[in-house]
């Protein structure tokens, strides 16, 4: 039987074919190879069918949609996070995190190329995140988790253009480019009384204290060790903490990491309150790790200034849950949560970083420079911090021209 003559296609638009031993569907519509994997292919009952088929698929193809075969939103990130990504291991973490909650749900199902030619789903998904109460912050850190999954697809191939481009997030009034979100700050009574009710004997205390003296990260707290802790003066360089690691989950397991970024790393000086409360914490500690020494004798091997109750890292969640607890006690919520009020509502949402934030404004109050407080801080840059305190600076900077003005009223009495 002889060869069933087709219209020859245009180069680069891909073939249709006749393939005798399929009967029913014997005409083969084949896209054309972009030298990803083999092109993808269609059967049908005549050759008008294949050519429509085709042609509408190269149609999509202009439109910014790719092949079959293209994986959908989900895949694509977890592939990004998983094999693409070069970024330290909390923030695969925490960007997986982010994907799963935040972007999953509501793109996740959509294949790249179909998401490729619906920008307006992606700003319904942005105003859905609005709705259900996330910080601007947050909805632009996934969003731009998006951007960058599009951006790797469209540099590969699988999709011609990223519907992100055409889409500029609405930035609401006040939120600052900033490493940290803006949160509450304590004021010296506010912070006073707070560790007033955690008590000086509690085996936290100090790290509260440390917290709201140095403004330490969690996670700097957390993987603290006694040999980073000098509390005399050692080869000409005063008492001070250095700030040289921490310790963050990576899948569920404690792990030590290098500090946040070449910034975090730091050394923090201690004055004489603070270098107290540390002296008599080691002390206190050393009394639990002999009460512990039959039955673990191993107890804080990792030398950590503020381990748990069995000598392993402290648990950021177990850290977070005796926080709110204390929160409850300092501000006198009531037990039922069903009577608080919108007052009891804000205050409960007193976070732990929260004490970071409160350690900052309390240096400014007491009278620290902006530039010192970035240093103790480890912040990147002197706008950062100045857009963090605002109001704390804005204060300082009122009382300085509040001292000049005294000093010329002093000058100008004095020429009189």
């Amino acid at each position: 039987m002889p060869a069933r003559k087709h219209r020859r296609r245009e180069k680069l638009t891909g073939s249709v074919s006749f393939d005798k031993s399929r009967k029913g569907k014997p005409w083969v519509a084949r896209l054309p190879d972009t030298g990803i994997g083999t092109p993808p292919k269609k059967h049908f009952a005549t050759e008008d069918e294949a050519d429509t088929w085709l042609d509408q698929k190269l149609d999509d193809l202009k439109d910014g949609v790719a092949v079959d075969g293209i994986p959908t939103v989900a895949a694509w990130l977890e592939h990004c996070n998983t094999n693409v990504w070069k970024v330290k291991a909390t923030t695969a973490e925490h960007d997986r995190d982010v994907i799963r909650v935040r972007i999953v749900p509501f793109l996740g199902r959509f294949r790249l190329d179909e998401l490729a030619q619906k920008p307006e789903a992606i700003e319904q998904w942005l105003k859905e995140l609005e709705k259900k109460g996330y910080a601007f912050l947050s909805i632009r850190n996934a969003f731009r988790l998006l951007r960058r999954a599009f951006k790797v697809a469209v540099a590969r191939d699988k999709v011609r253009k990223n519907p992100t481009d055409t889409i500029t997030l609405r930035k609401p009034d006040l939120v600052e480019d900033d490493e940290e979100s803006t949160g509450y700050a304590m004021t010296p009574a506010e912070a006073e009384h707070f560790l007033s009710t955690v008590g000086v004997e509690h085996r936290l205390y100090a790290l509260y204290f440390v917290a709201l003296s140095t403004g330490m990260r969690q996670a700097e707290l957390i993987g603290l060790r006694w040999r980073h802790v000098h509390l005399i003066e050692q080869n000409g360089k005063g008492p001070h903490i250095a700030v040289r690691e921490e310790i963050r989950a990576v899948g569920g397991k404690p792990t030590r990491l290098p500090p946040k970024s070449k910034h975090s790393r730091r050394d923090i000086p201690l004055d004489v309150d603070t270098i107290a409360v540390l002296a008599a914490h080691r002390m206190r500690q050393h009394d639990e790790k002999m009460r512990w020494r039959s039955e673990r004798p191993n107890w804080n091997e990792g030398d950590l200034v503020f381990p748990s109750e069995v000598g392993t890292p402290l648990g950021a969640n177990n850290l977070r849950i005796h926080f709110k607890k204390a929160l409850r006690r300092a501000y006198n919520l009531p037990k039922d949560e069903a009577a608080w009020t919108e007052a009891h509502k804000r205050t409960y949402a007193i976070r732990f970083h929260d004490l970071r934030h409160s350690a900052g404004s309390l240096m400014l109050l007491a009278g620290a420079t902006i530039v010192d407080v970035k240093e103790i801080l480890g912040h990147s840059s002197v706008a950062i911090t100045a857009a963090i305190y605002l109001h704390s600076y804005a204060e300082t900077k009122l009382a300085a021209i509040a001292g000049a003005a005294r000093m010329l009223r002093s000058g100008r009495r004095e020429a009189s």
